[in-house]
Formats: C-alpha cells, sequence, structure tokens
C-alpha cells in the first residue's frame, strides 16, 4: 500500500473510533451486552489504537528506510 492509502486506512479508523466512542455500538449488536455503553468505549478505544499504532509503525519504517 502507498502512503495515502495507508493514511485514508488510519483517518477511516480514527473517525470509526470517534464514533464508537460517542455514539455507541449498534442497538442489535448492544443488546448482546450488559453495558453497551462500555463495550463501545472499549471496541472505540481499541481501534483508535489500531490507527495510531500503524501510524507510528509508518513512522519508523520511514525512519529506518532512510
Amino acid at each position: 500500500m502507498n502512503a495515502l492509502a495507508l493514511e485514508l486506512l488510519r483517518q477511516l479508523l480514527r473517525w470509526l473510533s470517534v464514533w464508537l466512542i460517542a455514539a455507541g455500538l449498534p442497538a442489535p449488536i448492544a443488546a448482546v451486552l450488559e453495558h453497551p455503553e462500555a463495550a463501545a468505549f472499549t471496541a472505540g478505544l481499541i481501534s483508535l489504537a489500531l490507527a495510531e499504532t500503524g501510524w507510528l509503525i509508518a513512522k519508523v519504517r520511514h525512519w529506518l528506510a532512510r
């Protein structure tokens, strides 16, 4: 993947994370969970961490490629 595609994917994950943290899970999924707000918050944090980790890995690879 090129740098633009990776950046677009990172931004998509970031906005998905913000949506999960703020809005919560969709009702059909949330119905199975005891505390849907907590589950949505956790899912959002995990997604945000994945997005930021991908960004960090891309920066390290760029630095090592010099």
